[in-house]
């Protein structure tokens, strides 16, 4: 299934240099209806979104609200692909406390051969921590987005607040896949991660600090039910597979001037030599 990505002129080139695409906060989307809950273990800032689209009959718009107003452009590539591995993560200590039947009580976070779309180095961020939602993300990570005329009846359908915590029926991401039916012309295709606060320092420069100072955020969020755990970060870049740009197919917008399109054509094939360039068929009138 071939999908495609709007953006700006500006934006092409450091996904393709890059190899990374931006995920965006759920709480930053068009959509104000969609993840439509605020509670301590499930808000907005707990995801981020990838948008794709399956086609391109909404396309005009497409163009217009994602693609600088015509003069951007369309990526479009026979699959996404990410680099898939097995994690298993376990970052923990004993919090000095003793459980019922005796044992000492541990914190922190563990995952245990998690089949994901990327490797540990990308979960631990600078202001973030990505966690994995299930089991078969395979099949979840990417995934279509449902068009209700009741949004939030939908995904109330699927969330339920009960004395013993929150409980997610099915795909934990599913809440970010929901949107009113008014959008149903995008046809899009989300991929979805789900991230927590994290530490603000870069974990390649020192692992051991930053793990620490994980802990102690992962404690500290414990002690007050995770009230204030969602990260304030609005993006997050996550990167792809060596043959992410395989069949890349570049179409350029109908208000893009000549002179950008040739210059961005250059930039794109010393990134990307087998990029195929094409022009949108849209015809748009010059805006004074």
């Amino acid at each position: 299934m071939t999908l495609h990505h709007y953006t700006t002129a500006t934006t092409l080139p450091l996904i393709l240099a890059n190899r990374s695409l931006r995920f965006t906060r759920a709480d930053l989307l068009d959509d104000a209806s969609e993840v439509p809950f605020h509670m301590a273990l499930l808000d907005q800032r707990k995801f981020f979104v990838s948008s794709w689209s399956r086609g391109t009959h909404g396309e005009a718009g497409m163009w217009a609200r994602y693609a600088d107003a015509d003069r951007g452009v369309r990526i479009s590539l026979p699959a996404i692909r990410f680099p898939w591995s097995t994690l298993s993560v376990d970052v923990s200590r004993a919090t000095g406390l003793i459980k019922e039947d005796g044992s000492p009580r541990i914190m922190g976070l563990r995952i245990r051969d998690v089949y994901a779309p990327y490797a540990q180095r990308t979960l631990f961020g600078n202001g973030y921590v990505i966690v994995p939602l299930g089991t078969k993300m395979e099949t979840t990570f990417g995934s279509d987005v449902l068009y209700a005329a009741d949004p939030i009846g939908e995904v109330r359908r699927r969330v339920k607040l009960t004395d013993e915590g929150l409980n997610l029926q099915g795909d934990a991401t599913y809440v970010a896949r929901v949107k009113g039916i008014a959008w149903a012309d995008q046809a899009e295709h989300r991929f979805v991660i789900s991230a927590v606060k994290g530490p603000a320092m870069d974990y390649g420069t020192d692992a051991s600090s930053y793990i620490a100072a994980l802990l102690d955020s992962i404690e500290a969020g414990a002690a007050t039910g995770f009230a204030d755990y969602s990260t304030e970060v609005r993006y997050i870049d996550v990167p792809l597979a060596e043959d992410a740009f395989d069949g890349l197919v570049v179409t350029t917008g109908a208000a893009m001037p000549s002179t950008v399109r040739d210059d961005l054509e250059r930039r794109v094939k010393d990134l990307v030599p087998t990029a195929v360039f094409e022009q949108c068929a849209l015809k748009v009138r010059p805006k004074p």
